[in-house]
């Protein structure tokens, strides 16, 4: 299950905590983030006043393009033995607080479009069709915005019509179609589903991992990884939070 299915957010009280208070110090991911395009902007126009050569300036202004390029990111709240639901199908032991909502809204932001199977699909809706949902907590209404503004592709055989705004349709999924979506936006894409994300590892589309781990071993269940896959990490980025998950942030090396 996914850490944004609503399900989550009603088997426990602590979706109804309150805003997250840590210093911003603290919090490498939206410290980084907020203070990225000021100076960039900062950087480039003194560079561009600059007396250097059109060919440097060119490689300078293509590498900023290249950097912001759409990425795949694979992420979900799992268990530490790597489980996303255990044998009886529950994962209230995965429950994010508003500590750790925060921290996911922060960085579902540079997320412009989802990637779903029609059960994945299914599950999410109700961030826009049940008010229900996002009023559960401040940090819930939040990601409720994020998610609604994003757009959303569901690769389904079976499914009919879609009850959400800014979502379509495709019958099979086509690598191609993914690598195109990649290639034509600077906002980052995710996939959500391991089943959905078995097929994007095995087609090497996947450029990113989070794992939001929960203080938990269930044993058995739904796992998050398939069988079968072989990749070298890079891990870019880390977090631990109050309830005692850690976020681990990793590039997939080609």
């Amino acid at each position: 299950m996914s850490w944004t299915d609503p399900e989550y957010l009603r088997w426990s009280d602590h979706a109804r905590g309150v805003p997250s208070t840590i210093p911003l110090a603290e919090q490498p991911v939206r410290a980084r983030k907020v203070g990225l395009v000021a100076p960039l902007m900062v950087r480039t126009n003194s560079f561009l006043s600059q007396s250097v050569s059109a060919e440097r300036r060119l490689r300078v202004l293509v590498g900023i393009i290249v950097a912001r390029v759409g990425k795949l990111i694979y992420s979900f709240l799992a268990s530490l033995d790597g489980y996303i639901a255990d044998r009886a199908g529950a994962f209230d032991w995965a429950v994010p607080d508003e500590e750790v909502l925060d921290f996911i809204n922060v960085t579902e932001r540079e997320v412009g479009t989802y990637l779903y199977g029609r059960t994945m699909y299914e599950m999410m809706t109700g961030w826009e069709n049940d008010p229900a949902v996002a009023a559960q907590s401040p940090m819930s209404a939040e990601f409720a915005q994020i998610w609604q503004a994003a757009e959303k592709v569901v690769f389904s055989r079976s499914l009919d019509s879609v009850s959400t705004t800014r979502t379509r349709i495709e019958r099979t999924f086509d690598p191609g179609l993914v690598r195109d979506l990649k290639a034509s936006t600077a906002q980052d894409l995710n996939v959500s589903g391991a089943t959905l994300a078995a097929s994007a590892w095995k087609a090497q589309l996947i450029d990113e991992c989070h794992l939001y781990l929960a203080p938990m071993l269930v044993g058995g269940g739904k796992r998050m990884f398939p069988d079968d896959i072989r990749h070298t990490l890079e891990l870019l980025d880390e977090r631990r939070f109050g309830n005692g998950m850690v976020f681990l942030r990793y590039a997939v090396q080609t």
